[in-house]
């Protein structure tokens, strides 16, 4: 990918089937202001720390957030299920460009899990994320 900001585009890939391992409940999630512009990142093996790909061949990725909740800075990193819940929220807000995220709110939940398609797998977690532009931003 050249340019991080061409996920932001209308024809741009969008889902939300791979899975995403998480700490939090149902219900559970996270509410805060983006200190800093979202940065795109190779979602990469533990192991090889090579970048992983679909079973199309398509490269994944993750994003790298920074929230200011209550005061407090907070690094996530979703990936899987929960990075197509935020980029789709960032897509729905209008945003064009991730440099002008900065200062918007953005709200995560873990929403439900779905039976696992697989036997033997544990169900798969889903995600609702909304973005809010700051009052402020220029959509260009």
């Amino acid at each position: 990918m050249d340019n991080p900001n061409d996920l932001l585009a209308p024809n741009a890939p969008s889902g939300d089937t791979v899975k995403y391992k998480s700490v939090w409940g149902v219900g559970e999630g996270i509410q805060g202001t983006l200190a800093a512009s979202p940065r795109v990142l190779p979602d990469t093996d533990f192991q090889t720390k090579e970048q992983k790909v679909s079973r199309n061949g398509n490269k994944l990725w993750k994003f790298g957030l920074t929230l200011e909740v209550d005061g407090e800075i907070k690094k996530l990193y979703p990936e899987g299920a929960c990075y197509w819940a935020v980029l789709n929220a960032f897509k729905n807000s209008g945003l064009r460009r991730f440099e002008d995220a900065e200062g918007g709110v953005l709200a995560i939940r873990r929403s439900a899990d779905s039976e696992s398609q697989t036997a033997g797998f544990a169900p798969k977690k889903n995600y609702e994320a909304k973005f809010v532009l700051a009052p402020d931003s220029q959509l260009t």
